[in-house]
This record gives structure tokens, C-alpha cells and sequence, in this order.
């Protein structure tokens, strides 16, 4: 199946988000290969031909769990910049709460690296997010320059920091700074 949401039943809707969630747990747990259909079936209660109805094989689970993930850090940015509040305030929580997103469920994996690493097509759906985020940051600000500027010095500073304390702090002080 195509990985993002087919049209499905409400109880087969609900049985493949259960399965994302679990591969999720399972992707960020024990990392993309100790993974397995197998281990996705029993953790989700599920059997492995059920499994498979809904997800040809891992690389196919990933990346519906990407496109989700995506999805939800989408929402999330447009969230806070279609607030009343201040523009600086809008860019530092439209920054500060994808990045805080990632931290959460990603970055802080002992298998981040491994999971940040796989197949092309995540890279290009975060890719194409990044792309997305830019323009609409972009257009709250109207400066596009500057939204790409923000964007990739906030993405440097949540790869780059040791805490998510830390990454808070200084997406707040960038922005602030810069727009300021």
C-alpha cells in the first residue's frame, strides 16, 4: 500500500495507526534494523499476515511512519504560526516546537543516527516538509530570505546542542536576535 493514508474503514484505519504507533516505538527503541515484521506483529498483537495486508514490507512501515511524523510537525509549525501572537513569537515556537517534536521522539533514540540515515525517500519527505516550513515561515514574515536563514540556523542549532533546554534557548535567542 501506498504509505500515506489509504482510504480505509475506521477499524482498519485504527488498526494501521496502532501499527504506526508500535513501529514508531519500535523504530525508536531497538533501531530500523533490529526491527522486524515479526517483532511489529507481536508488539502491535497483530498477526504477521495482517501485518503485511497493510505494509508490503519494513521500508514500507518507515516510511509511513515518516510521512506521519511529517504530517504531525507540519500541523504542529502551522499551529503556531497562525497564532495572534507577535511574529517573533510565532517564528521562535514554529521553530522551537518542531524541533522540540523531532528531539522527542527521534534525536533522543540511541539509534538516531541509524534512524536520521534511511533510504532516500524519508530524506525527501523532510525535504520537501523543510520546503514547505520555509515558505510558510517565509510568508508570516514576508521575507523569504530570512525565513531560510532562521530555518537552517535553527536546524543547526538542534543538531548541534546537548540539551533540548539548550536547543530552546537558542532558537529563541536566534530568532530574537535576528528579527529583533
Amino acid at each position: 500500500m501506498h504509505p500515506s493514508a489509504p482510504d480505509l474503514s475506521p477499524l482498519k484505519s485504527a488498526r494501521r495507526n496502532k501499527l504506526l504507533d508500535v513501529a514508531l516505538h519500535l523504530f525508536t527503541a531497538q533501531g530500523f534494523r533490529a526491527t522486524t515484521m515479526e517483532g511489529l506483529a507481536e508488539a502491535a498483537g497483530l498477526s504477521k499476515v495482517t501485518v503485511y495486508g497493510y505494509f508490503s514490507d519494513k521500508d514500507a512501515v518507515f516510511e509511513a511512519v515518516a510521512v506521519r511524523l511529517a504530517e504531525r510537525l507540519r500541523v504542529a509549525v502551522m499551529g503556531q504560526l497562525q497564532t495572534d501572537a507577535p511574529v517573533v513569537d510565532r517564528v521562535i515556537n514554529a521553530l522551537t516546537v518542531k524541533h522540540v517534536m523531532i528531539h522527542d521522539l527521534v534525536r533522543s533514540s540511541a539509534f538516531a543516527v541509524e534512524l536520521m540515515a534511511q533510504k532516500a525517500v524519508v530524506n525527501r519527505i523532510f525535504s520537501d516538509l523543510d520546503t514547505a516550513l520555509i515558505a510558510q515561515i517565509g510568508d508570516a514574515l514576508a521575507d523569504h530570505q530570512a525565513a531560510r536563514i532562521l530555518f537552517n540556523g535553527a536546524m543547526g542549532i538542534a543538531n548541534a546542542a546537548a540539551s533540548r533546554s539548550e536547543m530552546e534557548t537558542d532558537i529563541a535567542r536566534l530568532v530574537g536576535g535576528f528579527l529583533g
